[in-house]
């Protein structure tokens, strides 16, 4: 797998089940995650107007226009499959970025996965969980979009999962606790792939640390040329109190 700053990415949009408004900020997003190659959108665009044109337009984004001819099929559907499959046996890329809030897109999603693709969903807050995880990444399009004073609105669960994860790596540590920061990162990730430090209005993991100080320390350490971080989770509040009266 080609590191981040080099993956080779294939945009695939499902412009019948996404927004234009969101597309300027998915490909902000990519940038972070390697170089997109193809970008392409799907539709049928006799029926979509809006600020389709003008976001194809500006953005270099290819439309494929696929007529519905049938009522209650989807051919744009059928038409980014083939096109996704297509691309993958080409052999030159290392992810693909499926832009769309549609089900019907977890086994392709799985199928890329299976080639040792990384996939990265984006879709609205609605998207249901299956095609959310069976992405590596699912990314809200809402979260990217939405005004900065919104960003900071973390969905509750997810919050809960991340902090329970976190404690529960480190009370199983055989390291004194200490986890280190990347490790816990890739675990949150296969846990809930569509957790992102933009949930906590939040470039990095380690920022999204910064808000639960009350919870977790972050040290700096030397390692090789470079310096790693290592998380370890504060004592329970009932912890404490039996500590104290211990001593």
């Amino acid at each position: 797998m080609a590191d981040i700053a080099d993956r080779k990415i294939a945009l695939l949009i499902d412009a019948e089940n996404a927004q234009a408004v969101s597309i300027p900020a998915v490909l902000a997003e990519l940038s972070a995650h390697g170089r997109v190659l193809v970008r392409r959108a799907y539709g049928d665009w006799s029926r979509l107007n809006g600020d389709w044109p003008k976001t194809l337009n500006q953005l270099s984004i290819s439309a494929i226009q696929q007529h519905s001819l049938t009522a209650g099929k989807n051919a744009a559907d059928i038409a980014l499959v083939i096109d996704a499959m297509d691309l993958f046996y080409k052999g030159v890329f290392d992810a693909f970025a499926l832009v769309t809030s549609d089900s019907d897109f977890t086994r392709l999603a799985s199928r890329l996965r299976e080639g040792e693709m990384h996939v990265l969903g984006f879709g609205k807050g609605s998207t249901p969980e299956a095609f959310r995880r069976s992405c590596d990444d699912f990314i809200d399009v809402g979260l990217l979009v939405q005004d900065a004073a919104d960003t900071t609105r973390a969905d509750e669960l997810i919050q809960r999962e991340f902090v329970a994860t976190l404690r529960d790596l480190s009370e199983k540590s055989q390291q004194d606790g200490w986890v280190d920061l990347s490790q816990a990162a890739s675990v949150i990730k296969r846990m809930r792939p569509d957790f992102s430090p933009s949930l906590f209005g939040c470039k990095k993991f380690s920022d999204v640390l910064a808000q639960f100080s009350a919870q977790f320390e972050v040290v700096s350490i030397a390692r090789g040329n470079g310096v790693a971080l290592q998380v370890r989770a504060k004592p329970r509040k009932a912890d404490k109190k039996t500590l104290a009266t211990a001593s």
